[in-house]
């Protein structure tokens, strides 16, 4: 298992291709633990907005992006949205960056039993197109989170830890 964590760590390198990671542990408002609005993972909008260029349009009510989407701790994928919700520039309150669409309670990200694990997104360029495409691995045991706290140190569970271009 540490083995199958191990290499995917290493094709989806976040000093190679451009590849950025952004490592979380998933909260109740990620994952269906906790009812919401707005189901799915929420990034980093500063990073968001720059890997997925296209998304960045504030003129448009909550704009949106469809792109690949493969849990590969779980061999599961699908056609994402990344979505910001931007309403806030239309008098309302949120500005936020979200994964959604991604099929439900049975799926890996959104599986309450999900939330607390520790989590890696990994947004890498395809091969066909350069379009970016996001990897993610959910730590499915202590030691493989322990090898991701013992490589990148502690992170805090209200925080993202940022890897790759945009990490400064």
């Amino acid at each position: 298992m540490a083995t199958e964590f191990m290499n995917w760590m290493d094709a989806f390198d976040f000093t190679r291709n451009d590849n950025v990671w952004c490592i979380k542990y998933l909260s109740a408002n990620d994952t269906l633990a906790k009812p919401s609005r707005q189901v799915g993972p929420k990034l980093p909008k500063d990073v968001l907005l720059k890997i997925l260029p296209e998304l960045n349009r504030p003129k448009k009510l909550n704009p949106e992006v469809r792109l690949n989407l493969a849990v590969d701790s779980h061999h599961e994928q699908v056609r994402a949205r990344a979505v910001w919700y931007n309403r806030r520039l239309f008098g309302g309150s949120t500005d936020e960056t979200r994964l959604t669409k991604l099929g439900g309670r049975h799926f890996a990200l959104l599986d309450p039993e999900s939330t607390g694990a520790l989590c890696i997104f990994a947004f890498v360029p395809t091969k066909v197109d350069g379009e970016k495409e996001c990897r993610v691995w959910i730590s499915k045991s202590l030691p493989e989170e322990d090898l991701i706290l013992e490589r990148f140190g502690p992170l805090d569970p209200r925080h993202f830890l940022l890897l790759g271009q945009f990490h400064q």
